[in-house]
């Protein structure tokens, strides 16, 4: 028989282990609240597979997925010139678990909207800068069975012909159709422009035979220049590419273009900071990491890293550029 002191003692020592049970919930739910990452991360490219945003963003995920634990899925969200998938990071929670891989588009749609005077479809304030992974000259590519033979035969003919010559790109205003347009401007020619949804899209054009050139990066050429289908006349960079030395640059042969196609990583700007800074740490030890470097090389990039402050400020600037192009270009379009 239980005495009555005993039974007390047991109901005192039952109430004080509940206690110190209840009071360690409330911490252990705090550290895996806090603990980041504790769940899958989704990286949006918004444009459909095969690009150069997307041959980015595939060793990008592998890389984050050995130096955070956590598994990374890419997702493509292409559509309107890549603003569907931009908006829906914009638009998407804050809180870390969907970042975004994006070319220039992420500047020029927010600037065609203000010369245009279109609603715009998310602002440049809503993202913000993590890193920087590519930065390629373009090369102006055309088959290898074109009647061009050098770039001075490609522009002597465009002035003859005004409008008959075509060119695809990867979009409306997009970093293909800019290039192009500078080149129109520079030259004083006019090309016939057949965009596309992405840059995989547009090189299947001009492989296709459907339309006459594009002026696009060396990653996503370089299979079809080695299959012996393309060749390029002149290029954007200021040095000639190294896997290409052969193909003068523009400003040797005396056009006044300079232009990079850029791979940035984004993040809604309303993500906490201490999210962005774990973001941005893991950035800067991927980004030493002679594999990550090969693998973005393996691709046909040049590899062009940028931390968080360095790409913010750099994209800030770039913008600006950008935006001053797109109004001319919109003065010049046609109504």
């Amino acid at each position: 028989m239980i005495s009555a002191n005993a039974s007390m003692k047991r109901c005192a020592l039952t109430a004080l282990t509940a206690g110190l049970a209840l009071l360690a919930m409330p911490w252990t739910a705090a550290w895996s609240q806090d603990r980041y990452p504790s769940r899958t991360i989704t990286v949006v490219v918004p444009y459909p597979p095969g690009g150069l945003a997307d041959l980015t963003a595939r060793p990008l995920a592998a890389a984050l997925e050995r130096e955070l634990k956590q598994n990374f899925i890419v997702l493509n969200k292409p559509g309107a010139a890549a603003g569907i998938g931009i908006q829906s990071v914009t638009n998407g929670p804050a809180d870390g678990y969907t970042m975004l891989v994006s070319l220039v588009n992420v500047s020029t749609l927010p600037a065609i909207s203000a010369a245009t005077g279109k609603p715009p479809m998310f602002a440049r304030n809503q993202l913000t800068a993590i890193a920087r992974l590519v930065a390629d000259p373009c090369v102006i590519y055309v088959q290898s069975g074109a009647p061009w033979k050098t770039f001075a035969d490609l522009i002597a003919d465009a002035k003859k012909r005004p409008d008959a010559i075509t060119y695809s790109s990867s979009g409306p205003y997009g970093p293909t159709h800019l290039p192009t347009e500078m080149l129109s401007q520079a030259t004083g020619t006019k090309m016939r422009h057949v965009p596309t949804n992405g840059g995989a899209p547009a090189m299947n054009l001009l492989v296709g035979g459907h339309v006459d050139l594009f002026f696009t990066v060396p990653a996503l050429a370089q299979q079809f220049v080695d299959a012996g289908k393309l060749r390029g006349l002149a290029g954007s960079g200021l040095r000639r590419i190294a896997s290409s030395p052969n193909i003068p640059t523009l400003k040797e042969l005396g056009v006044d273009l300079e232009y990079a196609v850029w791979v940035g990583v984004f993040v809604n700007s309303k993500v906490p900071a201490d999210i962005r800074k774990t973001l941005d740490n893991a950035f800067v030890k991927i980004a030493a990491d002679p594999a990550f470097q090969a693998a973005i090389k393996k691709t046909g990039s040049t590899f062009a890293y940028q931390n968080a402050t360095e790409f913010q400020a750099w994209w800030d600037k770039d913008s600006a550029n950008i935006e001053a192009i797109i109004k001319k270009v919109a003065a010049n379009a046609p109504n």
